[in-house]
């Protein structure tokens, strides 16, 4: 199935159907932005850490009613063979509001 097809998928500047979403923990609350613990799998293994690591990515979430995008910067980036796990932070966080 190609990532643009699935209820729940990733968009990278590693282009379509690199990395697949398989799982996605989104924790939002009131006043503070938004973070998401990510696994993804690849065929690739020669991903590198500069090629995801504080770049900016979207995540599309499909629900019954509506499309949800949450958009942000990758960062934490851990690799072990074809799983790769990141975390997301929303933008405010680039810019020092992290948490």
């Amino acid at each position: 199935m190609l990532e643009q097809e699935r209820l729940v998928a990733i968009s990278t500047p590693l282009g379509d159907d690199v990395l697949i979403l398989r799982k996605a923990e989104i924790l939002e609350e009131l006043g503070k932005p938004f973070s998401i613990d990510v696994e993804l799998l690849s065929d690739n293994e020669d991903i590198a850490l500069d090629d995801l690591l504080g770049q900016n990515v979207t995540v599309r979430l499909e629900t019954q009613d509506e499309s949800r995008f949450f958009n942000g910067i990758v960062t934490e980036f851990f690799q072990k063979k074809i799983l790769i796990e990141t975390l997301v932070m929303a933008q405010l966080y680039d810019l020092g509001f992290g948490y």
